[in-house]
């Protein structure tokens, strides 16, 4: 597993950026969440990220972006909503993970579970939104090589299907939840 921080400490082509992170507790737009809520400010990239999809590409990571990170204290996952330069939501991407501790200059950081679920809101290829596994090869790998153990991979497999079912069920209203999210810890934060 990997150990790794919210303020995305690893991501090379990020060359300029601002993190701001807080505990929320029950906020009003999101009532079930109780965790810490992040925003990650891309100021300035080396170089663009953007996933190709049959109906065009999504930048998931290019200047004037800004990420907001959640990460529940009562379950195993991180969610990342990639919001763009013009406001909007472009991608989700949930990390599932294996617990969360803080660096000592405070910023939390998480262990990757190696499986992600990757979801887009509504557009023309998907007019209801999409989710997706991705990376389930790295999980199999995992118990194969005896990087995790039966348990750990059935819990992982477990949560994201309970995600998909509970988080990702209404992307409208996810889409709503995280843009409100953003937009209230931008306003604390300045």
């Amino acid at each position: 597993m990997k150990r790794k921080r919210l303020d995305r400490d690893l991501w090379t082509d990020i060359v300029e950026k601002r993190y701001f992170q807080r505990e929320l507790i029950r906020p009003e737009a999101f009532p079930e969440f109780s965790g810490i809520a992040a925003l990650l400010y891309l100021d300035r990239v080396e170089r663009e990220s953007r996933w190709e999809y049959p109906d065009g590409y999504v930048t998931i990571c290019g200047a004037g972006m800004r990420w907001l990170e959640l990460l529940p204290f009562d379950r195993p996952y991180v969610l990342t909503a990639m919001i763009g330069a013009d406001g909007r939501l472009t991608e989700w991407y949930c990390d599932l993970t294996a617990g969360y501790d803080f660096d000592p200059d405070g910023v939390a950081c998480f262990y990757d579970c190696w499986l992600d679920l990757i979801a887009r809101p509504a557009c023309l290829a998907h007019p209801r939104g999409h989710v997706r596994e991705d990376d389930r090869d790295e999980l199999e790998d995992a118990l194969r090589n005896e990087l995790c153990t039966r348990e750990q991979y059935e819990a992982v497999l477990s949560e994201a299907e309970r995600l998909k079912k509970t988080l990702f069920s209404d992307l409208a209203r996810l889409e709503t939840v995280c843009l409100t999210l953003a937009r209230e810890l931008e306003n604390r934060h300045d």
